[in-house]
């Protein structure tokens, strides 16, 4: 058989930073750090607001609609800690 790979369009190794991602199926976290699952989400935008900025609304907007586009938004102001293994996979997506 012969054929070609391809990931959204792109040859692999071809293909821009950041287009994929990966999240294994256990993390290793503090179960004692209190945070919340916006914030978690917001740790995503940190490359992009510096890691000594402090979040703006656009950037908090931008959380909430992840956590929306997964149907967790309610989740947004629960402990991280005390999701469940599969929303806390979610919360990591988002």
């Amino acid at each position: 058989y012969t054929g070609k790979i391809k990931i959204f369009n792109y040859t692999p190794g071809k293909y821009p930073k950041g287009l994929i991602g990966y999240l294994p199926q256990g993390i290793t976290y503090n179960k004692k750090f209190p945070i919340k699952v916006l914030d978690v989400v917001l740790m995503g935008r940190y490359p992009i607001i510096g890691y000594f900025n402090l979040p703006s609304k656009k950037d908090k907007d931008i959380a909430l609609q992840c956590l929306e586009s997964l149907d967790i938004l309610e989740y947004a102001n629960y402990n991280f800690q005390e999701l469940s293994g599969g929303l806390k996979q979610r919360v990591l997506i988002a």
